[in-house]
């Protein structure tokens, strides 16, 4: 099996590291994409090189791809993601497949084009509940939801869990670890907001994070 990864260009090391090593014990391969390569740790400065830039995705190739985790990391980062029109693309092409889909933290929003009438855990801030809200999503506070395809988490302390769902999924299994779910007093009612998509431009390769 193989998973395609999109993650934020200064990413949250607990994610991506947990997320990478955990696939590896289940002995998934994965393919790491951002819109910047290399992509740096949020906390360390560090900066690793990944497979591409997600402008570099071949749609044509998705099929090799069992399932898609976006990955979160600095906000204004993790944020570009939300309008940016490729991964739109990705992400509604995994959803008609009915392939896993899985998103953490603040990152949750940008699969808001597939939540629709599904439960969804997420980062609390009013941007993030607009954007899942006027998707129609329902939102939860459990700190880890599975509804159907999707897999969605609230912060970085369920990481491992987070990807195991997805494993789960994308193995055709059903994963009954995932905490209680309870709807939130969030609004659902569709209120699309327009905002503008910030670019970063930084450009320093030294290391690999496939080596990692």
């Amino acid at each position: 099996m193989r998973a395609l990864i999109i993650v934020s260009a200064r990413f949250n090391p607990q994610e991506l590291w947990g997320c990478l090593k955990t696939l590896k014990n289940h002995e998934i391969t994965f393919d790491v994409y951002s819109l910047e390569n290399p992509i740096r740790n949020e906390k360390t400065g560090d900066r690793f090189n990944i497979t591409g830039l997600v402008a570099d995705i071949d749609m044509k190739r998705l099929n090799k791809y069992d399932g898609l985790y976006i990955i979160s990391g600095a906000f204004l980062e993790t944020k570009d993601y939300w309008w940016h029109d490729k991964t739109r693309r990705i992400v509604e092409w995994f959803n008609e497949k009915e392939k896993m889909l899985a998103a953490i933290c603040c990152a949750t929003p940008t699969i808001r084009y597939a939540a629709e009438g599904k439960k969804v855990s997420y980062y609390h801030m009013i941007d993030t509940e607009d954007l899942l809200g006027g998707f129609y999503a329902i939102l939860t506070d459990a700190s880890l939801t599975v509804d159907g395809n999707l897999v969605t988490a609230e912060h970085q302390q369920v990481t491992v869990q987070w990807t195991e769902a997805g494993i789960a999924i994308m193995k055709g299994e059903e994963y009954k670890s995932f905490i209680k779910e309870e709807v939130s007093n969030a609004s659902n009612v569709k209120t699309p907001l327009i905002r503008k998509k910030k670019w970063a431009d930084a450009r320093f390769p030294d290391k690999d994070v496939t080596k990692e």
